[in-house]
């Protein structure tokens, strides 16, 4: 017996985050990823929570020698002072904000792990990047890969990272179709709805302009743009063709699009993603210049 038709749902109403937890453990970066967690607490009505983590006191030394001792205590002692004045610079500029709701705490412990713990309590986990090279990179992928929210990552120069900066007002989602990027969506819904453009990709190689591959992917995006209509987003939905590493075309859509914010999983390895999209996630990391919405 063939299905009958009926008239589909309205627009769900708007989700919001409640509580927003942002990394306060870079001094070079934190000040930006504050203001991205600070723009998404505003719009959301959220209660923001900074953390600043001390980090591990990496100094060797034997319980028996007391001088070593000493001198670890004192790294200890200055990186918990270290931790305190960045919470504290988070609440000065959580006031210059004017933000109504908003903690800091100063925790001991590795950054990752600090976070990770906190996150669990929380609905987004934003990150700053002053350098994804540097030393922060092991932590972001160690948050990326383990974090049971999403996790938002923004780089200095940002376009969230400015005062009042727009954060998801034109938002690009780069689909792969595997289950990290499908929850990446989901966790972004209350951002997709709000959003004035929302454009949803699928890569394919060139070569496959006519192939049964993009028959299939057409497929498929004809079920995940009205899934996506039906919750109240706003989307424009569309195939290209790679010419490039998709992680390049990624950064290549985005500027073309004027995006603010690129929603996508993470790490993922569905049978797309296995061929075209290994080393995308690592691509946005190093190239992206507006914040990244990631889901493992």
């Amino acid at each position: 017996m063939g299905s009958r038709g009926h008239r589909a749902p309205a627009a769900k109403p708007s989700m919001s985050y409640g509580t927003i937890l942002v990394d306060l453990s870079l001094d070079e970066g934190s000040d930006a990823a504050v203001r991205a967690a600070a723009t998404l607490a505003r719009s959301h009505g959220s209660h923001l929570v900074g953390v600043a983590a001390t980090g591990t006191v990496d100094t060797e030394f034997s319980w028996a020698a007391s001088r070593s001792l000493h001198e670890a205590n004192g790294a200890r002692d200055a990186a918990a002072l270290l931790a305190s004045r960045r919470a504290e610079r988070f609440h000065e500029l959580c006031r210059a904000l004017h933000l109504p709701s908003f903690e800091a705490v100063a925790i001991e412990g590795d950054r990752a792990s600090v976070l990770l713990h906190r996150s669990l309590a929380c609905d987004v986990t934003v990150i700053g990047q002053a350098g994804i090279e540097r030393e922060d990179r092991h932590t972001v992928e160690h948050v990326l890969l383990h974090n049971a929210r999403p996790t938002l990552l923004v780089p200095p120069a940002g376009a969230g990272a400015k005062v009042g900066g727009a954060i998801g007002e034109r938002i690009l989602v780069a689909w792969d179709d595997s289950a990290a990027c499908a929850r990446a969506v989901g966790d972004a819904m209350p951002l997709l709805r709000r959003a004035r453009e929302v454009h949803l990709r699928i890569w394919l190689p060139a070569s496959e302009a006519r192939g049964s591959a993009h028959t299939a992917v057409q497929v498929r995006l004809a079920e995940i743009a009205p899934w996506l209509s039906r919750q109240g987003v706003r989307v424009q939905a569309e195939v290209e063709h790679a010419e490039h590493a998709v992680g390049d075309e990624i950064m290549r859509a985005a500027a073309r699009l004027e995006s603010d914010l690129i929603v996508m999983g993470t790490y993922s390895h569905s049978r797309w993603t296995e061929r075209l999209l290994g080393g995308a996630t690592r691509t946005a990391l190093h190239r992206a210049v507006i914040p990244l919405w990631m889901t493992h």
